[in-house]
């Protein structure tokens, strides 16, 4: 005759007895929140109490103790998202050498490098100081794009028929995401980059982000931006100036796993050297999305 399953009562001191001595709820909670976040995976196997004081308490405890700030208690919030927040894959900037400081080719793929290519500045020439933005992280470097070669490329309307263009891919893998995160709770992924033209030259620049599905086969979602950096008159006038262009991917549905992030440019005048449009601070954060959770039912 099978035995009858035991209910698993949460007043119960079952799990509290180490050793024969008894640990009250709150040390032993306290103890698990200094205890890292893979090992405590394996707590959670101990028994139902062990389980029970973790995903009540202790993940939530953790996942403040991590990003050092107060989480307003969610009986919602599943505790896979506390577990994810002490990974800390979020809120960083995932482009690696964003505005050239590695030089132009380290993490980049250059897919075309027209007129006289592509260039580094330090600090960026004919265009005021970078903008005051922690991405840069107190460096001056820019990447910039030379005169267009095919006069048709002079009114492109895709990145890919630009003068100078190039890519870089985000492995969100293996930079720590979770195919069940990214499946189950898609959070926001924000993709942005300052650019700007020189003061006595127009330009023209041109972004493709895309997010990429299962076997780099699937376009999950994609985003294009084409911007002439022109001498407009008064108040409308964005040249000289830096302009951060910056757009927001929610709600794309299952299978996303890297972001293919290309840009490109050229200026407008067909000028030789280097008085294409300027790039800096290219970046691609994932957002957590434990703080897009509606906190009404706190």
């Amino acid at each position: 005759m099978a035995e009858s399953r035991v209910k698993f009562d949460e007043d119960s001191s079952n799990g509290l007895f180490i050793e024969e001595k008894y640990i009250p709820e709150e040390i032993l909670s306290l103890i698990l929140c200094y205890v890292d976040h893979k090992t405590l995976l394996a707590c959670q196997l101990v028994c139902k109490q062990w389980q029970f004081i973790m995903q009540d308490f202790v993940w939530h405890k953790i996942a403040e103790l991590r990003l050092g700030r107060v989480i307003p208690k969610n009986k919602s919030v599943p505790w896979q998202l506390y577990y994810f927040s002490c990974t800390k894959p979020f809120e960083k900037n995932l482009i690696k050498n964003h505005s050239g400081e590695l030089g132009l080719n380290a993490h980049w793929t250059v897919t075309a490098s027209g007129g006289n290519g592509w260039k580094v500045e330090a600090p960026p020439h004919g265009v005021p100081p970078l903008p005051d933005d922690p991405v840069f992280e107190d460096k001056v470097y820019c990447f910039v794009t030379s005169f267009y070669v095919n006069p048709s490329s002079r009114h492109a309307q895709n990145v890919d028929i630009l003068s100078c263009h190039k890519f870089q891919i985000v492995d969100l893998i293996k930079e720590g995401f979770a195919e069940y995160l990214l499946d189950n709770f898609q959070p926001k992924i924000k993709v942005s980059e300052w650019i700007a033209s020189r003061w006595d030259c127009s330009a023209t620049y041109g972004c493709d982000f895309q997010l990429i599905g299962v076997k780099n086969k699937k376009k999950v979602r994609v985003f294009d931006f084409k911007r002439m950096i022109t001498e407009l008159k008064a108040e409308n006038n964005t040249q000289n100036e830096w302009i951060k262009v910056e757009y927001t991917f929610e709600g794309y549905g299952k299978g996303l796993r890297k972001i293919k992030f290309m840009h490109g440019g050229q200026d407008r005048r067909f000028w030789r050297g280097h008085y294409g449009s300027k790039m800096a601070g290219a970046c691609v954060k994932v957002e957590n999305p434990l703080f897009d959770v509606d906190n009404d039912s706190v």
